[in-house]
């Protein structure tokens, strides 16, 4: 470390006094564990005293016994602003640490807040944290990253030492950090993991959490898991101020019993509100998953307006390469009327998903169902379309799929047509066309297979 004098790093309005540093800008905890110093005592020291020289005799010690803090006190740079609870104590049981008006600021990206710490801990070496100082301020770090510093063992020390600790926390312990730690790779599995079998409050706590952060975390690559997980234990009610939340529509629901609820799940009108806001949810890389999740566990009368709002918007989701994972399971978990109107809609726009790299699974998928019905009607619109099909990449696997899932008497007239056709010696040299055509091949019988033949 560079020896600089004490007044070029180090600010003015700091002193040593009984071997510790005190001043206006104390952190939390050592304003908690030493008095505040009545009179200030002026910075005294010699010229040629040195930033290291002075900390030295601080008398830090090596071993890990640090002030029980959820976690780090947090420094802005050169801004006398520390970010921790007034209330917030050191001595006794482990408190919970809330990063203010940085997390409500930054809930879009909390792993990149501009944080500086000192890694939860006031008892820390110089020498060890040598990189950390500049002229005018701390090197950023974040309170709750826990990659590891090759340079700075001790630091590797107290990460590792930290997360053993947290992983002893309750749900109760990180009250107020829920929706900051859910958006951690790391912290997000242990949450989910301390969410197996959790209690009904337990349950409510995490829930009054998220709830208002329910849309970013469903759009969040590890937060969306902590909903899912939510989803999955919550009762119906709950799922339904969670569906609210998602679709950004304010429902009283707080002040509603359980017999408004009922209420709420049989309005027309009420449900019909949900409908904002899933088609983006149904793209989004990360929402796709919770909106899966809302197919399996909410109720049928919940799901029909969802349903409705995806068949109006059928291509635009069956062509996107997350929507239409999202079309393919509200096939499988819609029922009745929803259902044939979605499936409708996937028919009606067959021609062109069945070209498409993401609607050709939308469509194999409802073949795959095995609805007479519906597959009688794909068949009648993709009739007179099947050869030129079987020469496109995605298409020939639509048509590989028809007769493989079709009955007899569909397929043998699938197969006539592609025999019928002035291009099929194209076709059996065609990359994808050849594929169709041995297909064809394994399927038919009789004097149709002669034919092929």
């Amino acid at each position: 470390m560079e020896n600089r004098n004490l007044p070029v790093p180090y600010p003015q309005h700091y002193s040593l006094q009984n071997d510790v540093v005190v001043g206006v800008s104390q952190p939390p905890y050592l304003r908690n564990m030493y008095p505040p110093a009545t009179d200030l005592v002026a910075p005294c020291y010699s010229s040629d005293e040195t930033l290291d020289s002075l900390l030295s005799n601080l008398s830090l010690s090596d071993d890990l016994h640090y002030p029980q803090l959820v976690s780090n006190d947090s420094f802005l740079g050169d801004y006398d602003s520390w970010l921790q609870d007034s209330d917030q104590t050191t001595v006794g049981s482990l408190q919970r640490a809330r990063i203010q008006h940085v997390v409500e600021d930054n809930l879009g990206a909390p792993r990149n807040l501009g944080v500086y710490d000192m890694n939860g801990s006031y008892n820390f070496k110089p020498q060890h944290y040598s990189s950390m100082y500049n002229h005018c301020s701390i090197r950023p770090r974040n309170m709750f990253d826990f990659r590891s510093d090759n340079n700075n063992p001790l630091h590797n020390q107290r990460v590792n030492r930290s997360q053993q600790d947290f992983r002893h926390l309750s749900l109760k312990d990180l009250k107020g950090l829920i929706v900051f730690l859910a958006k951690d790779q790391h912290w997000c599995r242990i949450l989910q993991r301390k969410f197996e079998n959790p209690s009904v409050e337990e349950v409510e706590l995490v829930l009054a959490e998220v709830i208002d952060h329910a849309p970013e975390l469903m759009q969040d690559p590890f937060g969306n898991y902590l909903v899912q997980k939510l989803i999955e234990i919550c009762d119906e009610e709950q799922r339904t101020q969670i569906l609210a939340s998602m679709t950004k529509i304010q429902f009283q629901l707080n002040s509603c019993g359980s017999e408004n609820v009922g209420a709420f799940n049989n309005t027309e009108a009420d449900c019909y509100a949900l409908r904002p806001g899933i088609v983006a949810l149904t793209k989004d890389n990360n929402g796709h998953h919770v909106i899966q999740q809302c197919l399996k566990l909410f109720s049928a009368e919940i799901i029909k307006y969802l349903l409705d709002e995806v068949a109006i918007n059928c291509l635009g989701i069956a062509t996107d390469k997350n929507g239409c994972c999202v079309l393919q399971q509200c096939m499988n978990y819609s029922q009745g009327k929803s259902r044939m109107t979605l499936m409708a809609q996937i028919i009606a726009n067959a021609l062109i998903l069945a070209e498409d790299p993401y609607g050709n699974y939308v469509v194999q998928h409802m073949l795959g169902l095995r609805i007479p019905q519906v597959t009688t009607n794909l068949l009648k619109r993709l009739k007179g379309s099947y050869v030129s099909l079987s020469q496109n990449k995605y298409g020939s696997n639509v048509v590989e799929k028809c007769l493989s899932e079709s009955d007899e008497d569909q397929s043998t007239k699938i197969i006539m047509e592609l025999l019928q056709s002035p291009d099929i010696s194209m076709l059996l040299l065609d990359p994808y066309g050849n594929y169709v055509i041995q297909k064809a091949w394994g399927v038919a019988k009789g004097h149709v297979r002669e034919g092929i033949f």
